[in-house]
């Protein structure tokens, strides 16, 4: 669980790691959440599904339709729960209520961007056994290139591309940006450097990018 439940977190430089780490696991426990969640449903689905598609009853298009639209309106109201209570204790974003509903808008639209993804692999993949192990191996090979874990600029040209195809790369600086917008990092010796520079030097998190990231998941979440 994320380390800020344990106490409210400052603005002091070692809390500032802890609030990007919590953002990160954040991020990453509402996407698998909604990620294993849809997959079981649609593995459920499928074999009264495609009896009905090849019976005539229904159309594939108005299934995933009404699938997207349900899982869509489903996988909106527990993350808000979640971020509400873990935002409000950990002291996240200090008191900035505009900050907390803007996380939150990040991270409602990375988790649109992970429905798609599902339900790319689970259409392609029968198997409902093995849709779940490549679930899972996608989600650990996508996490892994947040740049949180691992220095992106750093990454051989081979892994680049997997590199723009992960949300996490988008979702992750978009939510710390929002978090250390107009907030000053204090270390112990008295020096002091803006959150959005903290990021930018520690992590390559650039706050002039946060719109492009945005539009980014916009058409990730394309479905």
């Amino acid at each position: 669980r994320p380390a800020g439940c344990m106490y409210s977190l400052t603005w002091q430089s070692s809390d500032a790691w802890n609030k990007v780490s919590s953002s990160f696991y954040i991020i990453l426990s509402e996407s698998m959440a909604c990620l294993f969640g849809a997959s079981m449903a649609f593995n459920k689905e499928r074999a009264v599904i495609q009896r009905e598609y090849e019976s005539g009853v229904t159309r594939m298009p108005l299934y995933f339709i009404g699938r997207i639209t349900a899982d869509s309106l489903l996988w909106m109201f527990f993350p808000f729960i979640y971020h509400l209570i873990v935002y409000w204790i950990s002291d996240l974003g200090g008191d900035s209520v505009s900050k907390y509903f803007a996380s939150l808008a990040i991270t409602l639209l990375l988790i649109q961007v992970v429905l798609s993804y599902t339900y790319v692999v689970v259409a392609l993949i029968k198997h409902p056994v093995a849709s779940t192990v490549v679930l899972q191996i996608m989600q650990m090979i996508l996490t892994l290139f947040s740049g949180f874990m691992v220095k992106l600029d750093e990454l051989g040209k081979f892994w680049i591309w997997i590199v723009y195809l992960s949300p996490f790369k988008y979702a992750l600086p978009c939510f710390t940006v929002t978090i250390f917008w107009n907030t000053e990092i204090s270390s112990p010796s008295g020096s002091t450097v803006s959150g959005v520079d903290f990021l930018n030097d520690t992590f390559g998190f650039q706050h002039d990018k946060f719109w492009l990231y945005v539009g980014l998941l916009f058409v990730l979440g394309i479905r």
